[in-house]
């Protein structure tokens, strides 16, 4: 039996050595899985931190950019509403510009006819001026030379 009892003996050692393995190593394995946990959160954390932050630096530029973009769009609206304030003076002006010119444009489609009558005439002048020229060249009969 004493042989029994020590191959029993050794058996159980053996089967204790290997529980208490097992139950280390699990330990190990829940200890590691904890940690992982932990870190996982902390990790989280920090980076739910981080993009709260960069929200808010985003939401900041937004806004800061919205407000330049209204600051923009009201100077424009306010040129656009003087210009159109301004339209029926310009028009006026215009109008007037306009005569002005439409009788600039009659005076000088009149200055034309005249320049072009005063032209012809000048050409008249001078076929008459020519030919008293030519028959003052044109010897005299009886006269001397």
């Amino acid at each position: 039996m004493d042989a029994d009892n020590g191959g029993a003996a050794s058996r159980a050692v053996r089967v204790t050595w290997e529980f208490s393995l097992t139950a280390i190593l699990q330990g190990v394995q829940v200890i590691a899985l904890l940690s992982a946990l932990v870190y996982w959160f902390v990790v989280n954390a920090q980076r739910g931190a981080d993009n709260e932050r960069r929200l808010a630096e985003l939401q900041s530029n937004v806004s800061q950019q919205i407000s330049e973009v209204r600051q923009t769009i009201a100077g424009g609206l306010t040129d656009m509403r003087q210009q159109l304030n301004s339209l029926p003076d310009t028009r006026a002006r215009l109008d007037q510009a306009e005569r002005r010119l439409a009788d600039m444009d009659a005076r000088g489609a009149g200055f034309e006819a005249r320049i072009t009558g005063m032209e012809r005439q000048a050409i008249e002048l001078r076929s008459d001026m020519n030919a008293i020229t030519r028959a003052s060249n044109v010897p005299l009969a009886g006269g001397r030379r």
